[in-house]
C-alpha cells in the first residue's frame, strides 16, 4: 500500500507591486511540524516578490498545473 500526499500551495500578496509569490509547503501529519514549516515559508516569500516557481516542484521538467482546490474567503 502506498501513501498519498498533498502538499499545500499558499500564495502571498505583495501590495507593493500586487503580485503573488506561491508558496510551497511540504504536508507532515503532525500539525506542530507543518504549522512551523508553513509558517516559515511564508515568512521567506514574504521577503521575496519573486513568483518562485521551480523545477523542484516540476520534477519531470514540464510546467503544468495541478486541479487545485479553494477554500476560505
Amino acid at each position: 500500500m502506498f501513501h498519498i500526499q498533498i502538499n499545500p500551495t499558499q500564495y502571498v500578496f505583495h501590495e507593493d507591486t500586487e503580485t503573488c509569490t506561491p508558496v510551497y509547503t511540504t504536508y507532515y501529519e503532525d500539525y506542530n511540524i507543518f504549522y512551523k514549516s508553513a509558517s516559515e515559508d511564508i515568512v521567506k516569500a514574504k521577503k521575496s516578490s519573486e513568483y518562485g516557481l521551480d523545477m523542484e516542484h516540476h520534477p519531470d521538467g514540464y510546467l503544468f498545473f495541478v486541479p487545485i482546490i479553494n477554500w476560505g474567503k
